[in-house]
């Protein structure tokens, strides 16, 4: 079944109590509270054009055939406020808010899907996912949660990752400071992208010439991979922290380090970089128990 709503509908919709198996409802402007519908299980939401449409009456959800939630547009918004639990996903299942668009997730606790691909996918300067409660993720190999271009992703709770490969770029932040377990999982920084910790923030500076950059302990020891074309220079000086796994650049290209640029990497720390180019005298002080791969 697909359903397509727009604000110049006139359509009685308090009837409505469940649109299942591959039905796609669409809301293309206007605003729109189902208050009956309650089962959507396997079915697509899909909001543009500055529409708004709220399900207080979905607390769970199931998805069968590759279904999604996407709020597409400057104040198009799905709200699941009260949408608590996601039960077994077969295959894929993608939550996005695009161009300014916001998604409303703020009650689900878990997403706990090892058998089904999960995205999750905020892209845009005014695009939100709001998943305040959530506490884990785990999706299939090749998951992904990617934070761009500006979009805001709330995961304040969020304790564990699982099959995740997570994307944060073009000056998006994403806050993992509740992060303690990270299993076959990693995080990309890209061009502006920062990631939070605590009180610490890094972003990776597109160049450098005498300043110093601080690489803090990533939340629960992720792995994070950092790319860069930039050029260092003029006794600038790197501190990595101690237990770090770090990858900067990658074998097309991993920046320039000239005249002087040090490396102190901390204990038990980690550091690829392939790709870089070294010239001037480059000097690395490698702690006890650390490893550089050049």
């Amino acid at each position: 079944v697909q359903v397509s709503l727009d604000a110049t509908a006139i359509v009685s919709t308090s009837q409505w109590t469940s649109l299942t198996n591959g039905s796609t409802l669409t809301i293309a402007g206007g605003s729109y509270s189902l208050t009956n519908l309650s089962d959507l299980d396997g079915s697509t939401l899909f909001v543009y054009n500055g529409g708004s449409l709220a399900l207080p009456g979905l607390t769970s959800y199931t998805e069968s055939d590759n279904a999604f939630f996407e709020a597409t547009g400057v104040n198009s918004t799905i709200d699941l406020s009260a949408l608590t639990t996601l039960g077994s996903l077969q295959t894929s299942w993608s939550a996005e808010a695009i161009s300014g668009g916001t998604l409303n997730l703020s009650k689900l606790a878990l997403i706990n899907q090892p058998n089904a691909l999960v995205h999750l996918d905020v892209d845009g300067s005014g695009s939100q996912v709001n998943l305040a409660a959530l506490t884990g993720i785990t999706g299939a190999i090749s998951s992904t949660l990617a934070v761009t271009n500006g979009g805001m992703l709330t995961v304040s709770l969020l304790a564990t990752l699982t099959n995740m490969n997570v994307t944060v770029s073009g000056t998006s932040l994403l806050d993992l400071s509740a992060l303690t377990s990270a299993t076959a999982s990693s995080v990309v920084l890209d061009n502006g992208g920062s990631l939070k910790n605590g009180a610490n923030v890094f972003s990776m500076p597109g160049s450098g010439t005498g300043a110093t950059i601080n690489v803090p302990l990533f939340p629960a020891s992720i792995p994070v991979s950092i790319s860069t074309t930039g050029s260092y220079s003029g006794g600038t000086t790197f501190n990595i922290a101690a237990g770090d796994t770090l990858s900067i650049g990658d074998s097309l290209a991993g920046g320039t380090y000239t005249g002087g640029t040090t490396f102190n990497v901390g204990a038990g720390a980690t550091v690829q970089m392939s790709g870089a180019t070294f010239t001037g005298g480059v000097t690395f002080n490698v702690a006890a128990g650390a490893t550089v791969d050049l």
